[in-house]
């Protein structure tokens, strides 16, 4: 939806931004958990030998393990790092969601802010068209605040963290 933006003077994000933030972060996460994941399964699982007569090295050399674990540990308190940021956005969010009176509106949002659901499948879960269900957006969206004051701290997309 074209339609996610708010006009608060407040230093506020709009949702649209907050959804760009989430994920970015979300992509992140998702990537250095594939990376550690792949290292830790290179670290424990020989390779596979090559039945040549050349004597191969079946398991990583201490150096290689050392290298991998230190880097390993390093991707995980990235992980945390990115995790953290994205869990406190979002519980600022689900807060604010919360204080809504309208229970359709709470359920939509929360579908679509904490929960990172496509519309289609907000569309199908609660039963609305896609008129309606943006009408309800609208609305909610005039009512509640998005996050405050998040920094953007190394969140924009170019930077390789």
């Amino acid at each position: 939806g074209e339609c996610e933006s708010s006009t608060e003077g407040d230093g506020g994000m709009t949702a649209k931004e907050y959804m760009k933030q989430a994920k970015i972060l979300l992509r992140r996460i998702d990537r250095k958990q594939k990376e550690a994941d792949a290292l830790r399964q290179k670290l424990s699982v020989p390779q596979s030998p090559d039945f040549s007569d050349m004597p191969k090295a079946v398991s990583p050399t201490p150096n290689e393990i050392e290298t991998g674990v230190a880097k390993i540990i390093s991707l995980e308190e990235e992980i945390f790092v990115f995790r953290t940021k994205l869990d406190s956005m979002i519980a600022e969010v689900n807060n604010n969601i919360s204080k809504l009176d309208n229970s359709d509106m709470r359920d939509l949002l929360t579908k679509r802010y904490v929960e990172f659901k496509a519309w289609k499948v907000i569309f199908s879960e609660m039963g609305y068209s896609k008129s309606s269900a943006y009408r309800l957006h609208q609305e909610a969206l005039s009512i509640i605040k998005f996050g405050t004051s998040w920094d953007y701290v190394g969140l924009d997309e170019s930077s390789n963290m």
